[in-house]
């Protein structure tokens, strides 16, 4: 990025940095003959209206705190960010831990307060429910009682490469490092204006820690298990490792809850994630053997899927001690592989029974279609259901009707990826028109997915609701 040599009154004299947001530039202010800090944003996003509006609203935010920590704000010029300039080390070397903590600290409660403005919190209620924090919206739609407006939330992941960048903690550390798996997981809060984080990005934690083969990928993709190297055959060898909680990579999650919990209390809902035993399966015995199993040796089956409930509860219980709010329980007995009645003759008793024994609601995800079934998952006392856009919400709604909360279930692929903002809208309306109670994504959404897309979820909740003045 070539600058201009001025920028109104403002004369750059040299450029310490530049990064994916934009270059910072050392220039004098010759009205009052001091040097600052401007921040240009690159052509792109200064030609974009939104991103110039929702620039110009962090302006404001950062404009707002009075910290000795926080660099003072002046202003914005021509699409220039004009700050205080701070002499300080450089940062293309080491920083020592305690410095990398203090800044988190900071950069979390500035945007701490951008997220509760895009949040609507200081806004007067467009309806007679009074104003709530994202952790009362949630935890009141799970239990169906009257909210504001439908919280946005996806129990399965929110981690795209941008929010990455803007958090300084990218796959595939941010699955294996606690504080790096709460910085990314907080911007799905701070940066998009959900009213949960979900720190729990992978579906693959346990099964690490069980002795799976992981591939644990790059920035740009996701860890899987290899499930062509099953680590067991039969039943009988499933064999729950003594050290299970104290695995490195269930640690870095209950850590990582232990870490958000501290920086945001009651302010938004903090989700943990515990695999069910069905997906278990997947992983220590491969797809397709399992899926034979099921066939061939049915009571093996149900054999192998009470042993294995017990790594889903016990990781649950490990979460919810840390400080989750409420646990979503991906168990992916879709009706693209399996029939309804197997999700009856092998998992509804069970999830009955983890409804009994994890104190939080839970959120049972299962992609792909799933209206076969969903009678029988209204029927397992858990809170709710995050469901696929191949089911269509009016449907789904009335089979679930007020047994059990729906989340979903804007399309991944075609929507967030590959659509734009009146495409995200549209879906969100869809969802909201038959009465789902809390608006998100379908499941884990694509690395690659635009923040355009994803910040206009919650902005279309609030206009759904500002236009019609009610609570769901």
């Amino acid at each position: 990025m070539t600058p201009p040599s001025t920028i109104d009154h403002y004369r750059i004299t040299s450029k310490p940095g530049e990064d994916g947001m934009g270059a910072v530039y050392r220039a004098t202010d010759t009205k009052l003959n001091r040097d600052v800090a401007i921040k240009l944003l690159p052509p792109a996003f200064a030609e974009d209206a939104v991103r110039m509006q929702r620039f110009e609203r962090e302006a404001q935010v950062l404009a707002s705190p009075n910290h000795p920590n926080i660099a003072a704000t002046y202003g914005i010029e021509a699409g220039a960010l004009v700050m205080e300039l701070v002499e300080g080390p450089d940062l293309a070397g080491p920083v020592s831990i305690d410095t990398a903590r203090q800044e988190t600290a900071i950069r979390t409660s500035t945007r701490r307060k951008s997220s509760s403005a895009m949040n609507g919190e200081n806004m007067m209620s467009n309806s007679s429910s009074p104003v709530m924090n994202g952790r009362q919206r949630v935890l009141a739609a799970l239990r169906r009682e009257p909210v504001d407006r439908a919280p946005v939330c996806n129990p399965t992941s929110v981690a795209t490469e941008e929010l990455m960048d803007i958090s300084g903690a990218a796959f595939p550390d941010a699955n294996r490092i606690p504080e790096l798996m709460a910085n990314l997981a907080e911007t799905g809060y701070t940066e998009l204006g959900f009213d949960c984080i979900m720190p729990v990005f992978s579906v693959i934690q346990e099964s690490s820690a069980l002795g799976c083969e992981i591939d644990w990928g790059e920035k740009g993709t996701w860890p899987t298990v290899r499930t062509a190297a099953p680590i067991w055959e039969y039943p009988e060898d499933i064999a729950i490792p003594s050290g299970f909680l104290n695995h490195c990579d269930i640690r870095c999650v209950i850590d990582a809850i232990r870490i958000l919990k501290k920086r945001f209390g009651d302010e938004v809902a903090i989700l943990g994630k515990t695999m069910g035993p069905w997906t278990l399966c997947y992983h220590v015995f491969g797809l397709q053997p399992f899926l034979i199993m099921t066939v061939e040796d049915p009571d093996g089956v149900k054999r192998a899927l009470d042993k294995l409930k017990e790594v889903t509860v016990a990781f649950g219980l490990a979460q919810i001690e840390a400080g989750a709010d409420a646990l979503t329980l991906p168990d992916h007995a879709t009706g693209d592989l399996v029939s309804a009645q197997y999700y009856k003759r092998f998992l509804q008793d069970i999830h009955k029974e983890f409804a009994e024994r994890l104190p939080a609601p839970l959120i049972l995800h299962i992609c792909g279609r799933t209206l076969d079934r969903m009678d029988y998952i209204a029927q397992t006392g858990m809170a709710a259901f995050h469901y696929d856009s191949k089911n269509p919400p009016a449907k789904a709604k009335e089979i679930m009707g007020n047994r059990i909360s729906l989340v979903g279930n804007i399309n991944n692929p075609v929507t967030l990826f590959a659509g734009g903002p009146a495409e995200v809208r549209k879906e969100v309306n869809l969802n909201l028109d038959a009465g789902v109670e809390l608006i998100g994504p379908e499941c884990a959404i694509p690395l690659r997915t635009s923040l355009e897309n994803l910040t206009e979820i919650p902005r279309a909740v609030q206009d759904w609701y500002r236009e019609r003045g009610t609570a769901l």
